[in-house]
């Protein structure tokens, strides 16, 4: 149960210009987040190889903050898979199987604090929060 992170950019506290380019983040049953932005952490987790856990901090162009969470099954991956090739069979999709696993959360903060907040206790978390330079310590004189 190794978190994997990916060095995917510098906490808030440098002032370094980040690279913008656009991202459509995905959120069950609302419309999907599209922005410019820059990824400023990202990590995945496999427990069991059975699910994929991924999580991830973005800042927008305009200084909003974008937190997304997904959980994906090799299962659901699998059953995507044989529900398109039975709609492209059959017009009718009235026996669509909904997924029973994965997910896709996001949300919109006005504040980096507030993003790291909404994540939950966990490996994926902490993963984040060194990535950002949240675990380094805090020097006191």
């Amino acid at each position: 149960m190794n978190a994997q992170s990916t060095g995917a950019g510098s906490g808030p506290a440098q002032e370094v210009q980040p690279d913008f380019r656009e991202f459509v983040v995905k959120r069950d049953n609302e419309r999907p987040l599209s922005f410019a932005g820059a990824l400023l952490a990202k990590a995945t987790q496999s427990p069991l190889g059975v699910d994929t856990l991924e999580a991830a901090v973005y800042k927008t162009r305009g200084g909003k903050y974008i937190t997304a969470l997904a959980k994906h099954s090799a299962l659901d991956a699998i059953q995507s898979r044989a529900v398109q090739a039975v709609e492209s069979l059959v017009t009718a999709t009235e026996g669509k199987l909904p997924s029973t696993s994965g997910y896709n959360k996001a949300a919109v903060h006005d504040t980096f604090e507030q993003a790291v907040a909404w994540f939950r206790p966990g490996r994926l978390t902490d993963a984040i929060r060194e990535q950002l330079g949240l675990n380094k310590p805090e020097r006191i004189d």
